[in-house]
C-alpha cells in the first residue's frame, strides 16, 4: 500500500512541476504547501523522521483551514479564509485548479508518516528557521497579486500596519500560533 500511495504521489508531482510552472511560475514552488508536497514525497521512498515533522508542523493546521474553506464554498456559498480563493477562478483552467486537491489529502498523509516514523521535536525550530528565510525571500521577489504564503497580507491587517511591520508579525504569528501548538499535538499524537 505505501509504495502504491509512493508511486501515485510521485507521479502527481512529476505532472505539477511543469504544469505550475507553466501556469504560475516558478515562485509559486515557494508556497509551504508545494514545499510540504515535494518533501512528503521524498518522505515516501526515503522515510525521515526529521523531514516528515517538519512538513507537518509546517502545512497541517493550513491545509485543513484550507480543506473547510473548500468546503463551506461549496455547501455556503461563502469563505472561511482567503487560501483557497484561487481555486474558484474561472480563468484558471479547472483541470489546474482540480491538480490542489492535493491539500485535501496531504495533512492526513503528513499525519499518517509522523504516526509511522514518531516524531522528531526539531522541526519546530527547523520549521520556523525555512518559514522566515522563505516568507522573507517571497516578501521581496513575489508582487502583492502574487502574495505568496501571504507575505504581503491577509484582508485588512496590512493597511494598518506598514509593510515591514506586516512582515514581522506575520514571521512571528505562524510560529507562535500555528507551528507551536501544531508541535505539542503532533508530539501527542506520536506518543512523544
Amino acid at each position: 500500500m505505501i509504495l502504491l500511495i509512493a508511486i501515485l504521489q510521485t507521479a502527481l508531482v512529476v505532472v505539477i512541476i511543469p504544469v505550475y510552472w507553466r501556469q504560475h511560475g516558478w515562485k509559486n514552488f515557494l508556497w509551504m504547501s508545494d514545499i510540504a508536497l515535494f518533501g512528503s514525497t521524498i518522505a515516501l521512498w526515503w522515510p525521515n523522521r526529521l523531514l516528515v515533522s517538519t512538513e507537518a508542523v509546517s502545512v497541517l493546521v493550513l491545509e485543513i483551514v484550507w480543506g473547510i474553506d473548500i468546503l463551506l464554498r461549496l455547501i455556503l456559498g461563502s469563505r472561511f479564509a482567503v487560501l483557497s480563493k484561487y481555486m474558484f477562478q474561472r480563468e484558471i483552467p479547472l483541470w489546474i485548479r482540480l491538480l490542489s486537491l492535493f491539500h485535501v489529502w496531504l495533512p492526513w498523509l503528513l499525519l499518517w508518516q509522523v504516526m509511522q516514523t514518531g516524531y522528531d521535536p526539531r522541526a519546530l525550530v527547523v520549521q520556523t528557521v525555512v518559514w522566515w528565510v522563505v516568507v522573507t525571500a517571497c516578501y521581496f521577489i513575489s508582487t502583492p497579486e502574487e502574495n505568496i504564503n501571504c507575505a504581503h497580507g491577509v484582508g485588512q491587517l496590512p493597511q494598518r500596519l506598514t509593510p515591514v511591520g506586516y512582515l514581522i508579525l506575520l514571521l512571528f504569528f505562524v510560529p507562535v500560533c500555528v507551528y507551536v501548538p501544531t508541535h505539542f499535538f503532533l508530539g501527542w499524537v506520536a506518543g512523544g
